[in-house]
Protein backbone atom coordinates (compact mmCIF):
# COMPACT_ATOMS: atom_id res chain seq x y z
CA UNK A 1 0.00 0.00 0.00
CA UNK A 2 2.41 2.83 -1.22
CA UNK A 3 -0.02 5.50 -1.48
CA UNK A 4 -3.75 5.79 1.48
CA UNK A 5 -6.55 8.42 0.60
CA UNK A 6 -8.46 9.70 4.17
CA UNK A 7 -11.69 11.93 4.17
CA UNK A 8 -12.90 13.44 7.26
CA UNK A 9 -16.05 14.84 7.63
CA UNK A 10 -18.07 17.13 10.37
CA UNK A 11 -20.54 19.82 11.30
CA UNK A 12 -18.26 22.46 11.70
CA UNK A 13 -14.60 23.39 10.31
CA UNK A 14 -13.50 23.14 14.21
CA UNK A 15 -14.48 19.72 14.00
CA UNK A 16 -13.17 18.64 11.22
CA UNK A 17 -9.69 20.49 12.36
CA UNK A 18 -9.96 17.81 15.39
CA UNK A 19 -10.58 14.98 13.45
CA UNK A 20 -7.64 15.50 11.17
CA UNK A 21 -5.10 15.74 14.26
CA UNK A 22 -6.29 12.89 15.81
CA UNK A 23 -6.27 11.00 12.26
CA UNK A 24 -2.68 12.66 11.78
CA UNK A 25 -1.29 11.08 15.00
CA UNK A 26 -2.42 7.36 13.57
CA UNK A 27 -0.45 7.79 10.43
CA UNK A 28 1.79 4.65 10.24
CA UNK A 29 5.41 4.56 10.25
CA UNK A 30 7.49 5.29 7.36
CA UNK A 31 4.30 7.41 6.14
CA UNK A 32 4.07 10.53 5.35
CA UNK A 33 1.46 13.57 4.57
CA UNK A 34 1.69 14.65 0.81
CA UNK A 35 -0.04 17.94 1.46
CA UNK A 36 -1.84 19.75 4.34
CA UNK A 37 -5.43 18.90 3.94
CA UNK A 38 -7.55 21.90 2.74
CA UNK A 39 -11.03 22.51 4.47
CA UNK A 40 -14.24 22.88 2.76
CA UNK A 41 -16.20 24.66 5.23
CA UNK A 42 -19.59 23.19 3.50
CA UNK A 43 -22.16 25.01 1.22
CA UNK A 44 -25.79 25.63 1.41
CA UNK A 45 -28.19 24.52 -1.06
CA UNK A 46 -31.36 24.24 -2.04
CA UNK A 47 -33.82 21.63 -4.13
CA UNK A 48 -37.81 21.34 -4.79
CA UNK A 49 -40.15 18.53 -4.23
CA UNK A 50 -43.46 18.66 -6.28
CA UNK A 51 -46.65 16.55 -5.43
CA UNK A 52 -50.17 16.70 -4.92
CA UNK A 53 -49.74 16.61 -1.05
CA UNK A 54 -47.27 19.11 0.94
CA UNK A 55 -45.96 15.61 2.59
CA UNK A 56 -45.19 13.89 -0.70
CA UNK A 57 -43.54 17.42 -2.05
CA UNK A 58 -42.06 17.26 1.32
CA UNK A 59 -40.23 13.74 0.86
CA UNK A 60 -39.69 14.19 -3.04
CA UNK A 61 -37.69 17.42 -2.02
CA UNK A 62 -35.58 15.22 0.91
CA UNK A 63 -34.56 12.84 -1.59
CA UNK A 64 -32.65 14.93 -3.36
CA UNK A 65 -30.62 16.20 -0.32
CA UNK A 66 -27.69 14.27 0.09
CA UNK A 67 -27.04 12.21 2.62
CA UNK A 68 -24.94 13.83 5.04
CA UNK A 69 -26.26 16.79 4.71
CA UNK A 70 -28.51 18.75 7.20
CA UNK A 71 -31.58 20.58 6.43
CA UNK A 72 -31.39 24.22 7.76
CA UNK A 73 -34.73 25.36 6.46
CA UNK A 74 -38.23 25.03 4.02
CA UNK A 75 -40.56 26.84 2.55
CA UNK A 76 -43.78 25.76 1.71
CA UNK A 77 -46.76 26.08 -1.12
CA UNK A 78 -49.42 24.24 -0.39
CA UNK A 79 -51.44 22.64 -3.17
CA UNK A 80 -54.03 25.32 -4.88
CA UNK A 81 -57.33 25.20 -6.69
CA UNK A 82 -59.37 27.73 -8.91
CA UNK A 83 -62.60 27.76 -10.26
CA UNK A 84 -63.33 30.75 -12.89
CA UNK A 85 -66.54 30.60 -14.71
CA UNK A 86 -66.75 32.23 -18.02
CA UNK A 87 -68.88 32.58 -21.00
CA UNK A 88 -67.06 31.44 -24.41
CA UNK A 89 -67.51 29.54 -27.89
CA UNK A 90 -66.05 26.48 -27.06
CA UNK A 91 -63.67 24.56 -24.33
CA UNK A 92 -60.09 26.09 -26.39
CA UNK A 93 -61.36 29.71 -25.53
CA UNK A 94 -62.91 28.95 -22.33
CA UNK A 95 -59.78 28.33 -20.91
CA UNK A 96 -57.45 31.08 -22.11
CA UNK A 97 -60.59 33.57 -21.02
CA UNK A 98 -60.49 32.30 -17.61
CA UNK A 99 -56.93 33.02 -17.24
CA UNK A 100 -57.01 36.36 -18.33
CA UNK A 101 -60.11 37.12 -16.14
CA UNK A 102 -58.73 35.57 -13.53
CA UNK A 103 -54.96 36.35 -13.65
CA UNK A 104 -54.22 32.75 -13.27
CA UNK A 105 -50.66 32.36 -13.07
CA UNK A 106 -48.60 30.31 -15.55
CA UNK A 107 -47.84 27.51 -12.97
CA UNK A 108 -51.79 26.46 -12.64
CA UNK A 109 -52.46 23.74 -14.73
CA UNK A 110 -56.38 22.90 -16.30
CA UNK A 111 -57.67 20.22 -14.48
CA UNK A 112 -61.14 20.31 -15.79
CA UNK A 113 -63.31 22.04 -18.09
CA UNK A 114 -67.38 21.81 -17.51
CA UNK A 115 -70.02 22.70 -20.00
CA UNK A 116 -72.60 24.73 -17.32
CA UNK A 117 -75.38 25.44 -20.30
CA UNK A 118 -75.33 25.89 -23.56
CA UNK A 119 -75.73 29.15 -25.09
CA UNK A 120 -79.59 29.84 -26.65
CA UNK A 121 -79.92 30.63 -30.14
CA UNK A 122 -81.11 34.60 -30.75
CA UNK A 123 -84.27 36.10 -31.76
CA UNK A 124 -86.14 34.09 -34.62
CA UNK A 125 -82.88 31.43 -34.78
CA UNK A 126 -80.81 33.61 -35.74
CA UNK A 127 -76.96 34.27 -34.57
CA UNK A 128 -75.35 32.24 -31.59
CA UNK A 129 -74.47 33.35 -28.07
CA UNK A 130 -71.36 32.14 -26.18
CA UNK A 131 -72.03 28.74 -23.54
CA UNK A 132 -71.10 28.93 -19.63
CA UNK A 133 -68.18 26.76 -18.81
CA UNK A 134 -66.49 25.77 -15.45
CA UNK A 135 -62.82 26.17 -15.73
CA UNK A 136 -60.89 24.54 -13.00
CA UNK A 137 -57.54 25.58 -12.28
CA UNK A 138 -54.39 23.27 -9.90
CA UNK A 139 -51.23 23.65 -8.97
CA UNK A 140 -49.09 21.17 -7.06
CA UNK A 141 -47.62 21.75 -3.12
CA UNK A 142 -44.86 22.95 -3.66
CA UNK A 143 -41.62 22.52 -0.71
CA UNK A 144 -38.32 23.93 -1.33
CA UNK A 145 -35.32 22.83 1.03
CA UNK A 146 -32.53 24.47 2.27
CA UNK A 147 -29.37 22.34 3.54
CA UNK A 148 -25.97 22.28 4.46
CA UNK A 149 -23.21 20.17 3.69
CA UNK A 150 -20.94 18.92 6.35
CA UNK A 151 -17.41 20.60 6.48
CA UNK A 152 -14.82 18.23 4.85
CA UNK A 153 -11.55 18.09 4.24
CA UNK A 154 -9.21 15.05 2.55
CA UNK A 155 -5.43 14.09 2.40
CA UNK A 156 -3.13 11.05 1.33
CA UNK A 157 -0.56 9.46 2.84
CA UNK A 158 2.28 7.69 1.11
CA UNK A 159 5.26 5.43 2.15
CA UNK A 160 8.90 6.12 0.35
CA UNK A 161 7.89 4.45 -2.86
CA UNK A 162 4.53 6.18 -3.53
CA UNK A 163 6.35 9.75 -3.17
CA UNK A 164 9.07 8.99 -5.17
CA UNK A 165 6.54 7.84 -7.25
CA UNK A 166 4.62 11.06 -7.79
CA UNK A 167 8.23 12.31 -9.04
CA UNK A 168 6.95 10.97 -12.97
CA UNK A 169 3.17 12.52 -12.05
CA UNK A 170 2.09 14.29 -15.27
CA UNK A 171 1.11 16.96 -12.72
CA UNK A 172 3.93 19.41 -12.76
CA UNK A 173 2.93 20.54 -9.08
CA UNK A 174 2.50 16.54 -7.88
CA UNK A 175 6.46 16.82 -8.91
CA UNK A 176 7.34 19.85 -6.83
CA UNK A 177 5.60 18.77 -4.17
CA UNK A 178 6.89 15.30 -3.89
CA UNK A 179 10.57 16.23 -4.76
CA UNK A 180 9.91 18.87 -1.46
CA UNK A 181 8.69 15.78 0.79
CA UNK A 182 11.79 14.13 -0.36
CA UNK A 183 14.30 16.73 0.70
CA UNK A 184 12.77 17.07 4.29
CA UNK A 185 12.61 13.12 4.54
CA UNK A 186 16.08 13.28 4.02
CA UNK A 187 16.82 9.35 2.71
CA UNK A 188 19.30 8.90 0.43
CA UNK A 189 16.95 6.54 -2.22
CA UNK A 190 15.90 9.29 -3.26
CA UNK A 191 18.86 10.96 -4.93
CA UNK A 192 19.08 9.28 -8.77
CA UNK A 193 15.17 9.81 -8.67
CA UNK A 194 15.37 13.53 -7.77
CA UNK A 195 18.61 13.77 -9.89
CA UNK A 196 17.04 12.77 -12.65
CA UNK A 197 14.15 15.24 -11.99
CA UNK A 198 16.73 17.84 -12.65
CA UNK A 199 16.06 17.63 -16.24
CA UNK A 200 12.55 17.88 -16.11
CA UNK A 201 11.09 20.63 -18.91
CA UNK A 202 7.64 21.71 -17.58
CA UNK A 203 8.42 25.36 -18.16
CA UNK A 204 5.81 27.86 -16.19
CA UNK A 205 5.47 31.25 -17.09
CA UNK A 206 4.49 33.72 -13.69
CA UNK A 207 2.69 36.78 -13.38
CA UNK A 208 3.41 37.96 -17.04
CA UNK A 209 6.88 37.27 -17.07
CA UNK A 210 9.12 36.52 -19.96
CA UNK A 211 11.69 34.73 -18.25
CA UNK A 212 11.02 30.67 -17.96
CA UNK A 213 10.78 29.71 -14.72
CA UNK A 214 11.42 25.89 -13.31
CA UNK A 215 9.94 25.47 -9.99
CA UNK A 216 10.18 21.48 -10.55
CA UNK A 217 13.80 21.56 -11.09
CA UNK A 218 14.37 23.54 -7.86
CA UNK A 219 12.62 21.89 -5.41
CA UNK A 220 15.01 18.65 -7.11
CA UNK A 221 17.68 21.05 -6.14
CA UNK A 222 16.34 22.11 -3.15
CA UNK A 223 16.16 18.53 -1.85
CA UNK A 224 19.23 17.41 -3.52
CA UNK A 225 21.33 19.82 -1.35
CA UNK A 226 19.06 18.87 1.92
CA UNK A 227 19.68 15.48 1.67
CA UNK A 228 23.51 16.20 1.55
CA UNK A 229 27.19 15.10 0.41
CA UNK A 230 25.20 11.58 -0.96
CA UNK A 231 23.89 13.60 -3.78
CA UNK A 232 27.39 14.86 -5.45
CA UNK A 233 28.40 11.79 -7.09
CA UNK A 234 25.09 10.95 -8.89
CA UNK A 235 24.49 14.86 -9.68
CA UNK A 236 27.67 15.09 -11.13
CA UNK A 237 26.46 13.07 -14.36
CA UNK A 238 24.61 16.05 -15.30
CA UNK A 239 27.58 18.49 -16.13
CA UNK A 240 27.51 16.00 -19.37
CA UNK A 241 24.02 17.54 -20.77
CA UNK A 242 23.46 19.19 -23.38
CA UNK A 243 20.88 21.42 -22.14
CA UNK A 244 22.03 24.36 -20.66
CA UNK A 245 19.20 24.93 -18.27
CA UNK A 246 19.96 21.46 -16.69
CA UNK A 247 24.04 21.75 -16.34
CA UNK A 248 23.12 25.31 -14.97
CA UNK A 249 20.93 24.04 -11.83
CA UNK A 250 23.26 20.89 -11.53
CA UNK A 251 26.60 23.42 -10.82
CA UNK A 252 24.29 24.94 -8.17
CA UNK A 253 23.50 21.59 -6.64
CA UNK A 254 27.52 20.95 -6.45
CA UNK A 255 28.43 24.03 -5.32
CA UNK A 256 26.25 24.33 -2.23
CA UNK A 257 27.54 21.24 -1.28
CA UNK A 258 31.35 22.25 -1.60
CA UNK A 259 31.90 20.56 -4.66
CA UNK A 260 34.90 21.70 -6.58
CA UNK A 261 36.05 20.53 -10.29
CA UNK A 262 38.40 17.87 -10.66
CA UNK A 263 39.07 18.87 -14.12
CA UNK A 264 38.86 22.07 -16.79
CA UNK A 265 35.52 20.23 -18.47
CA UNK A 266 33.93 20.55 -15.06
CA UNK A 267 35.90 23.74 -14.37
CA UNK A 268 34.27 25.64 -17.41
CA UNK A 269 30.80 24.40 -16.61
CA UNK A 270 30.58 26.08 -13.28
CA UNK A 271 32.18 29.06 -14.33
CA UNK A 272 29.18 29.26 -17.27
CA UNK A 273 26.69 28.75 -14.49
CA UNK A 274 27.98 31.47 -12.74
CA UNK A 275 28.79 33.70 -15.33
CA UNK A 276 32.30 34.79 -14.90
CA UNK A 277 32.95 35.21 -18.24
CA UNK A 278 36.56 36.38 -17.79
CA UNK A 279 37.45 33.38 -16.59
CA UNK A 280 36.38 31.44 -19.35
CA UNK A 281 38.88 33.28 -21.77
CA UNK A 282 42.10 31.84 -19.77
CA UNK A 283 40.36 28.19 -19.61
CA UNK A 284 40.61 28.15 -23.44
CA UNK A 285 39.31 25.94 -25.88
CA UNK A 286 37.68 23.18 -22.90
CA UNK A 287 35.66 26.32 -23.09
CA UNK A 288 33.72 26.14 -26.08
CA UNK A 289 31.52 23.53 -25.54
CA UNK A 290 29.75 24.87 -22.94
CA UNK A 291 29.59 28.45 -24.48
CA UNK A 292 28.16 27.21 -27.30
CA UNK A 293 25.48 24.91 -25.30
CA UNK A 294 24.21 28.60 -24.09
CA UNK A 295 23.83 29.94 -27.40
CA UNK A 296 21.83 27.13 -28.65
CA UNK A 297 19.18 27.30 -25.71
CA UNK A 298 16.22 29.73 -26.40
CA UNK A 299 15.60 30.16 -22.85
CA UNK A 300 18.63 31.87 -21.89
CA UNK A 301 18.55 35.38 -21.51
CA UNK A 302 19.22 37.74 -24.03
CA UNK A 303 22.08 39.35 -22.24
CA UNK A 304 23.57 35.67 -20.57
CA UNK A 305 23.43 34.84 -24.77
CA UNK A 306 25.50 38.34 -25.90
CA UNK A 307 27.87 37.44 -22.78
CA UNK A 308 28.43 34.30 -24.05
CA UNK A 309 28.86 35.52 -27.54
CA UNK A 310 31.27 37.75 -26.75
CA UNK A 311 33.33 35.59 -24.70
CA UNK A 312 33.32 32.53 -27.24
CA UNK A 313 34.52 35.10 -30.24
CA UNK A 314 37.68 35.97 -27.59
CA UNK A 315 38.33 32.16 -27.04
CA UNK A 316 38.39 31.26 -30.34
CA UNK A 317 40.45 34.43 -31.90
CA UNK A 318 43.03 33.58 -29.17
CA UNK A 319 43.01 29.51 -28.29
CA UNK A 320 41.75 28.39 -32.20
CA UNK A 321 44.16 26.33 -32.87
CA UNK A 322 43.87 24.01 -29.76
CA UNK A 323 39.85 23.75 -30.40
CA UNK A 324 38.62 20.38 -31.60
CA UNK A 325 36.94 19.83 -34.82
CA UNK A 326 33.52 18.28 -33.69
CA UNK A 327 33.79 21.76 -31.18
CA UNK A 328 34.39 24.44 -34.74
CA UNK A 329 31.83 22.59 -36.61
CA UNK A 330 29.48 23.08 -33.82
CA UNK A 331 30.25 26.65 -33.51
CA UNK A 332 29.73 27.06 -37.20
CA UNK A 333 25.97 26.60 -36.59
CA UNK A 334 25.84 29.32 -34.20
CA UNK A 335 23.10 32.34 -34.92
CA UNK A 336 23.00 35.58 -34.21
CA UNK A 337 21.97 36.97 -30.83
CA UNK A 338 18.71 38.17 -32.02
CA UNK A 339 15.61 40.06 -30.38
CA UNK A 340 11.75 39.74 -31.46
CA UNK A 341 9.50 42.49 -30.66
CA UNK A 342 5.45 42.35 -32.11
CA UNK A 343 3.83 45.60 -32.98
CA UNK A 344 0.09 45.87 -34.09
CA UNK A 345 -0.25 47.10 -37.49
CA UNK A 346 -3.64 48.00 -39.02
CA UNK A 347 -4.50 45.09 -41.83
CA UNK A 348 -8.26 46.42 -43.02
CA UNK A 349 -10.27 49.29 -43.56
CA UNK A 350 -12.48 47.81 -40.86
CA UNK A 351 -9.87 48.56 -38.06
CA UNK A 352 -8.80 45.12 -38.09
CA UNK A 353 -5.26 45.16 -36.53
CA UNK A 354 -2.79 41.66 -36.62
CA UNK A 355 0.35 41.82 -34.61
CA UNK A 356 3.72 41.28 -36.84
CA UNK A 357 6.92 39.76 -35.35
CA UNK A 358 10.36 42.05 -36.37
CA UNK A 359 13.49 40.36 -35.39
CA UNK A 360 16.27 42.67 -34.59
CA UNK A 361 20.11 41.42 -34.35
CA UNK A 362 21.68 42.34 -30.58
CA UNK A 363 24.73 40.42 -31.52
CA UNK A 364 26.56 39.47 -35.16
CA UNK A 365 27.97 36.33 -34.94
CA UNK A 366 29.53 36.22 -38.27
CA UNK A 367 32.76 36.64 -37.28
CA UNK A 368 33.03 33.34 -35.22
CA UNK A 369 31.56 31.61 -37.93
CA UNK A 370 33.68 33.20 -39.99
CA UNK A 371 37.13 32.46 -38.12
CA UNK A 372 35.78 28.37 -37.62
CA UNK A 373 34.95 28.09 -41.23
CA UNK A 374 38.84 29.83 -41.94
CA UNK A 375 40.26 27.09 -39.30
CA UNK A 376 38.27 24.01 -40.78
CA UNK A 377 39.08 25.07 -44.13
CA UNK A 378 43.01 25.16 -43.46
CA UNK A 379 43.27 21.54 -41.45
CA UNK A 380 41.26 19.96 -44.70
CA UNK A 381 44.10 21.37 -47.10
CA UNK A 382 46.44 20.13 -44.08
Amino acid sequence: MPKKYFQIKGETVEDVKRKIESQKSQIPKDFYLLEEPMISPGEKSTTIGLADTTEAAFEEAKTKVPSDASIVGKRISPPDRKVIIVYSLDEQSAEASARVKARVPTNYRVRDIKLKALAKKGFLGLGKKSNRYEVEFYTKAMVEITYKTQARAGFTIADLNGIIENLKHSSWDTRRKAAEILGAIGNQQAIEPLVALLKDRECQFLHGRTDACFPVREAAARALIRIGQASVEPTLALLKEDDWHTRNITVEVLTSLGWQPTDDTQQAAKIVAQGEWSQLVDLGAVSVKPLILVLQTGQTSTLVRISAAKTLTEVISNAVKEITSDDLLAATRIRDVTKTKYKSVLVSAADEYEDVATTEIIFDCSQIREMVRQELAWRQQV
